[in-house]
C-alpha cells in the first residue's frame, strides 16, 4: 500500500526522527475533509459553494462525456467517426455563444444558464433517443451537445 509522510513527527529516546505515517487513500481524505471544513467554516456563502458548484457539474459534463458516447455507440450504432463529427464540430460555435453571453451579463449568471440548459436538453435528448431509427434527431442532439461543451468549458476557466 502507498504511504505518505504524516504532520505528525515525534522523537525517541535515541534521538531517532520516527515519522508517523499512514495511508495515501487516508490521507487524501483527511485533506478534503479539512479543505471542506475551512470553506465551509470561513467562506460558507461564496467560495464554498462556488467550489461545490464547480465539482459537481465537472462531475456531471465528465460522466456525461462517458455515458452518452456509449449510449450513441450501443444504443444507436452510431461509430467513432460518426460521434466525433457531430460533437466536435459544433463545440467552436459554443465556445463564441459563450463570450459573447458572458460580455452581457457575467461569467457565474452564464455558467447557471449553461447548466440549466444542459440538463433540460439532456432530458430530452435521452427520452427521445431509443434506437438507431431515430439517425437525424441524434445528429440534432450531438449538434447540441457539442455546443453545450463548447460554452461549458470556456466559462469554467472563469
Amino acid at each position: 500500500m502507498f504511504r505518505i509522510l504524516d504532520d505528525n513527527y515525534t522523537t525517541g529516546t535515541s534521538n531517532v526522527l520516527y515519522i508517523k505515517m499512514r495511508s495515501l487513500v487516508a490521507a487524501g481524505f483527511t485533506q478534503v475533509f479539512k479543505t471542506s471544513k475551512g470553506l465551509y467554516v470561513y467562506y460558507p456563502k461564496t467560495v464554498g459553494m462556488f467550489f461545490l458548484g464547480c465539482t459537481f457539474s465537472q462531475a456531471t459534463i465528465y460522466s456525461f462525456s462517458t455515458v452518452s458516447v456509449t449510449h450513441i455507440n450501443e444504443v444507436l450504432k452510431f461509430n467513432s467517426t460518426q460521434i466525433s463529427i457531430f460533437v466536435l464540430l459544433s463545440t467552436i460555435p459554443g465556445a463564441y455563444f459563450a463570450n459573447w453571453l458572458v460580455n452581457k451579463t457575467n461569467p457565474m449568471i452564464a455558467f447557471k444558464i449553461q447548466i440549466i440548459t444542459f440538463i433540460a436538453v439532456n432530458f430530452g435528448a435521452f427520452l427521445n433517443l431509443t434506437g438507431p431509427s431515430k439517425e437525424i434527431l441524434a445528429y440534432v442532439c450531438g449538434a447540441l451537445w457539442g455546443f453545450w461543451l463548447g460554452w461549458y468549458y470556456p466559462i469554467e476557466q472563469m
